[in-house]
């Protein structure tokens, strides 16, 4: 992880995540990790409460 940041673990149900896209609070990404070149799904949250609310659920993630 560059510029000391730290890789974050989330816990939402499914039905969760499938409402807040329902209801336009979450958009589905794809990205492209530099230097491997693997995809992968990101998730963006809008809205400052739900990010709030998000975030005091997030775990430091330990493989």
């Amino acid at each position: 992880m560059k510029n000391g940041g730290q890789v974050m673990q989330y816990d939402i149900s499914n039905s969760g995540m499938y409402m807040l896209e329902k209801t336009g609070e979450l958009e589905y990404k794809t990205g492209i990790h530099t230097g491997s070149n693997t995809v992968s799904t990101e998730y963006l949250f809008k809205g400052k409460d739900l990010v709030e609310a998000v975030n005091k659920k997030a775990t430091p993630h330990n493989p």
